[in-house]
């Protein structure tokens, strides 16, 4: 019977709890983004990034 160290199960944890976060927030900035309209640079920054900030989060929940 092996068992799993103990600092990859808290790493693990971390993983998905840091890809939630980036994900979440990747959500509200590319909803950011659209409500201010794609007619700026500023908006249109916000909706890339958080579409680049949603798939980042996805893959590191993924990972954990």
């Amino acid at each position: 019977m092996s068992t799993a160290p103990s600092g990859s199960t808290s790493t693990s944890t971390h993983l998905e709890f840091v890809g939630m976060i980036v994900e979440i927030s990747g959500i509200a900035s590319a909803v950011g983004g659209l409500v201010l309209s794609l007619h700026h640079w500023p908006a249109a920054a916000a909706l890339i990034g958080g579409g680049v900030a949603f798939f980042i989060g996805k893959k590191l929940r993924s990972m954990a």
